[in-house]
């Protein structure tokens, strides 16, 4: 499996003064990719009325990261 910017950010080498650069990498890649998609999909909808669902992304790092100290949640 390729590293992911998770693996990289978590490692310490995701890059930048914050060590966030390879995330914020793959939020550019995401939004351009999410565009796309859903451009192609009211193209191929034509006239129609089409619903079109998503779902908001799965994060499974959390229990892990939870248990190293590296995420917490906000009260």
């Amino acid at each position: 499996m390729w590293p992911t910017p998770h693996d990289h950010y978590t490692q310490g080498t995701c890059g930048g003064a914050d060590n966030l650069d390879c995330v914020r990498t793959a939020v550019i890649s995401f939004e351009q990719n999410w565009s796309a998609i859903i451009t192609e999909l009211l193209t191929l909808r034509g006239t129609n009325d089409t619903i079109i669902r998503s779902m908001d992304i799965y994060d499974p790092y959390v229990a892990a990261d939870m248990q190293k100290g590296i995420f917490t949640l906000e009260p």
